[in-house]
């Protein structure tokens, strides 16, 4: 410690600059020295300080002798030797800066001295060479041109000096001292020495200036000025040329001359850029002159500037002109060529379209079979699809391309009236484009509406026909068994009863059969059913109803005959040997009635058309959102809006004569969507290309919309609806939670009889157990109640069913928490003991899987334990006011989400929905979308049931908020 004491000394020196570089070199070394004894001297010291302490912990093992004193002692050495250490390292920081500034400022010193001998001796050769320049002009421009680099150079490069020294000063905030003489600023020092230098500098330059420099800065500006004067002339020249290309080409077989034309043109243009890049580089070369810094020539350099701006502007002109005439052509080729392909190919889709949509495609070709009338179908549908789609990408090319052309158009220097007249044609050509797509999409729709229900027709006699086919081998099957009875009679007692079992175990699995194609039938009969519906009066009906009715009958008889069958072989069996050893055969019906499972037809339906509704849904929630969108403007126009209006003078005068500023282009946005994209409602797979459509005024309306009501916004937000807004956000968020939590305490059946309390919280967490370091985290599912936390395991019971299994519990008031482990942000420690500053061997480490759920449990479990009183009475636990105070909790959650009659809903993945629905009947209710009642709560209590809706492996939150 003597030893940092010593170093506190050197700071006498350090502080001071002196006048000799070599000075400042010895006392860098002599910093250094010290510096590296001192850290050997630390490290010895520390080495023997951690040997000290190995020693005294192997004699406290070896001796059991209590030496805590000691090595506590020892540790708190070390601590201040180590403390001591690292500020003086700290200091070693600052006192080399003191150091190197030092010797900087002193070499910068030295410099200026040298610098200002030798501008002396230059300044008197000057003088004596001003009077005999013009007869050495070329001898005075190569030795100035040496000197003056070598001396602006040198000068330069001390002024950087000296900028880098005084912002190191001010920067680290230094205070020196001059040795030469202390009464003197170190800065003003090196600041006087700096400026006597630059006066002296300045001196000589002014001398070298007015000798030789100016005739060569006139050669080069007169010759640059020649330059640009031919540069200039030669762009106005193609800049006439390129405006006699004005024409905007009508078809695509002026393109093409237009871009023949213009390509030569780009030639020669390429061709002139070289003389561009020769004006280019003398320019530069002549500002890269050093005798064009000086001020005295800012005259000059502003000439030299004004005639590179002329150039580029004239040249900037001549490309921009150029480019736009390029991106002209090249919108007009893509234009026309689409033109030319789209209009007929659209002509031909129609065409075909019209012609299936008035025919009839069952009638109008001759089919094999019914197979092969129902794969022709089939394709038909998929070719009228596949054209759409292609149709639909085509259109909306052609109408980008279209956009693109009149874009251009636009910006072409060309008279107005030739540019209005093209802009007309191409806007009636999208108008046309439109309205094919709208025809086209039209007869799609009722196109495949008819091919489809031809399809339909031919899948329902498809399938009738394959029931009629399989009843009649089976029929056959029954006549073979009664033929068979009739020829056991000939044989023996044994033969014949072997031979009758056989007869009767192949009736038997007839029966079965007939009743797996029972299935078949009713869901055939349910898709005939829904046709007639459909389609009372069409002529498939008839086919139809006669297939569906033959098929049901077919089967009535085979299944007449099977019964039938069946009693002669028991009854053959029954009469052996005068015994009834089998009972008669049931008497049992073949019910082919739908209505007798009324859910049948939507069991099967579900079944079948489950892929279908994946895709639909999205689809349909789309047009349902829109629909909604457009109401919601609908009631703004025509009620808001037109309260505003009306009401002139009525207005508060804060909002009167802002009907822009407060609605904005709303009307505008009304029109597109109900008259666009509404119009998609029969075919939602193509909304896509809607929106890719009319992209572009989509943009326009609604960055007028959003920008509007960006900086309008404070005319409608009130600040206090804001909270209430975020208080209601909160609470919707906050039942999700409690219905999961609910469906996992319902899983852990027995929790009731451990005396825990009211249900607060559960979640899953990996548990660290006390005393077990060498084993593993084990995933525990934690129950949090109002006096205790239970941890369970978890337990299939089926593959639809799980269930907790009681490991442990901790009481709340015996509980404390560790609300931090350090390295695991999302860790917290559970201690069985009052008091909190106990040693981790009685810690129970627990792991959320997020840092939020960590501090959710933490913040809960310290309010528990600071309420923990209020939830109890004098004899023990009041079960019954804490039940009422969280069903109260529950009654104010769902009646803070809806108001009396409204339903809210909240979305699941799968396309269901949570509904909040609140009643003037006194009680509140959380519904499914398929109507199974999750939670009801009344005016005493809150019952809650329904659970089983949801996939016990799934987690009702993340369904609800993922």
């Amino acid at each position: 410690m003597d030893w940092y004491s010593k170093l506190d000394s050197r700071a006498t020196y350090i502080c001071i600059v002196p006048e000799s570089v070599e000075h400042c070199e010895e006392n860098k070394d002599t910093f250094q020295k010290d510096n590296n004894l001192t850290d050997q001297a630390y490290d010895r010291v520390m080495a023997e300080a951690v040997q000290l302490l190995q020693s005294l912990k192997k004699q406290r093992e070896l001796l059991d002798i209590d030496n805590s004193e000691s090595v506590a002692h020892v540790e708190h050495l070390k601590k201040d030797i180590e403390n001591r250490h690292l500020n003086e390292k700290e200091r070693w920081k600052e006192q080399r800066i003191y150091l190197n500034t030092a010797s900087k400022i002193s070499t910068f010193l030295r410099d200026c001295f040298e610098i200002k001998k030798q501008l002396e001796s230059w300044r008197q050769d000057l003088q004596g060479l001003r009077h005999s320049v013009s007869n050495t002009v070329e001898i005075i421009k190569q030795y100035h041109t040496q000197n003056t680099v070598k001396v602006q150079q040198v000068v330069s490069d001390a002024m950087k000096q000296l900028s880098e020294i005084l912002e190191l000063i001010q920067s680290k905030e230094l205070h020196m001292v001059y040795a030469a003489d202390s009464n003197i600023p170190i800065e003003e020092a090196i600041v006087t020495a700096a400026r006597q230098l630059q006066n002296l500098e300045d001196e000589v330059m002014n001398i070298a200036k007015d000798i030789s420099n100016r005739i060569e800065l006139s050669i080069h500006l007169n010759k640059l000025r020649q330059m640009a004067h031919e540069v200039v002339e030669a762009i106005e020249r193609q800049q006439m040329r390129l405006r006699q290309f004005f024409h905007i080409p009508g078809n695509e077989q002026e393109t093409d001359l237009e871009t023949k034309y213009f390509n030569e043109f780009r030639i020669e243009i390429e061709m002139f850029e070289e003389k561009i890049s020769r004006f280019y580089n003398e320019k530069e070369r002549f500002t890269s002159l050093p005798l064009l810094a000086l001020e005295s020539h800012a005259e000059t350099r502003v000439r030299a500037e004004n005639l590179l701006t002329d150039v580029k502007a004239k040249w900037q002109s001549l490309v921009g002109l150029i480019d736009i005439r390029y991106k002209l052509l090249t919108a007009a080729n893509s234009y026309y060529k689409y033109t030319k392909l789209l209009l007929p190919t659209s002509q031909s889709i129609e065409k075909d379209l019209s012609m299936d949509r008035d025919g009839d495609f069952c009638k109008s070709g001759s089919w094999i079979s019914l197979e092969h009338c129902y794969e022709s179908t089939q394709e038909r549908l998929e070719k009228h699809s596949s054209h759409k789609e292609r149709f639909l990408e085509a259109s909306v090319y052609a109408q980008r391309t279209a956009d693109q052309f009149m874009n251009f158009m636009r910006r072409i220097q060309a008279p107005r009236e030739h540019v209005e007249a093209r802009l007309f044609e191409v806007q009636k050509y999208k108008d046309t484009i439109r309205e094919r797509q709208t025809i086209i999409l039209r007869l799609w729709t009722e196109c495949h509406a008819k091919i489809d229900k031809c399809q339909n027709s031919v899948k329902i006699k498809l399938m009738a026909k394959n029931v009629i086919d399989w009843s009649d081998r089976e029929l056959a099957s029954c006549v073979v068994i009664i033929d068979n009875v009739e020829k056991t009679r000939k044989l023996d007692i044994i033969a014949r009863r072997k031979k009758l079992e056989e007869l009767l175990e192949h009736c038997l699995t007839l029966r079965d059969l007939v009743k797996v194609e029972r299935y078949e039938v009713r869901k055939m009969l349910g898709e005939a059913k829904k046709f007639l519906e459909s389609f009372p009066s069409d002529f498939h009906s008839v086919e139809v109803e006669k297939y569906s009715l033959l098929a049901k009958t077919k089967l009535q008889n085979i299944w007449s005959m099977l019964s039938k069958s069946e009693q002669t072989v028991r009854d053959e069996l029954n009469g052996l040997d005068g015994q009834h050893v089998l009972e008669p055969a049931k008497n049992e019906q073949l019910c082919l009635d739908r209505y007798s499972d009324s859910t049948i037809e939507d069991k099967l339906a579900g079944k079948d058309d489950e892929p279908q509704k994946k895709i639909a849904e999205p689809m349909k929630e789309l047009l349902k959102s829109e629909a909604d969108y457009i109401e919601d403007m609908r009631r703004c126009v025509d009620i808001y809006l037109f309260a505003y209006k009306t009401a002139g003078s009525m207005c508060p005068l804060s909002i009167r004569g802002k009907e822009r500023e407060i609605f904005g282009n709303i009307e505008e946005l009304y029109q597109f969507h109900s008259n666009e994209l509404y119009s998609y409602e029969q075919n939602p797979e193509d909304v896509g290309y809607c929106f890719i459509a009319w992209m572009e005024k989509l943009k326009e309306l609604y960055a007028d919309y959003c920008l509007n009501k960006e900086e309008n916004n404070y005319l409608i937000c009130l600040p206090e609806a804001i909270s209430m807004f975020s208080n209601a956000y909160e609470i919707v968020v906050s039942i999700p939670k409690l219905a999961n939590d609910r469906m996992h305490l319902k899983s852990f059946e027995d929790y009731q009889k451990y005396n825990v309390g009211d249900f607060v919280m559960q979640d899953t967490f990996l548990v660290s157990e006390p005393k077990r370091y060498f084993k593993r985290e084990r995933e525990f599912q934690i129950f949090l109640f109002e006096s205790n936390i239970v941890f369970t395991k978890r337990e299939e019971l089926s593959s639809k069913k799980i269930g907790y299994v009681f490991k442990d519990s901790m009481l709340l008031r015996e509980l404390h928490v560790v609300e931090h482990i350090e390295g695991d942000n999302t860790k917290f420690g559970l201690r069985k003991s009052a008091f909190p500053y106990q040693n981790d061997q009685n810690t129970t480490v627990v792991k959320a899987n997020t840092e939020a759920q960590r501090i959710l449990w933490v913040k809960t479990l310290r309010d528990l334990k600071m309420d923990i009183g209020r939830h109890k009475t004098v004899g023990g636990v009041n079960t019954e006011s804490n039940r009422g105070s969280r069903d109260s909790q529950s009654s104010l959650i769902l009646q803070s989400v809806v108001a009396s009659t409204t339903l809210a809903q909240l979305p699941l993945e799968d396309g269901s929905c949570l509904s909040f629905q609140s009643a003037d009947s006194g009680h509140n209710s959380l519904y499914s979308s398929t109507g199974h009642v999750i939670m009801r709560e009344t005016k005493n209590e809150v019952v809650e049931h329904g659970f089983e809706h949801f996939n016990n492996n799934n987690n009702v939150e993340q369904q609800l908020f993922n």
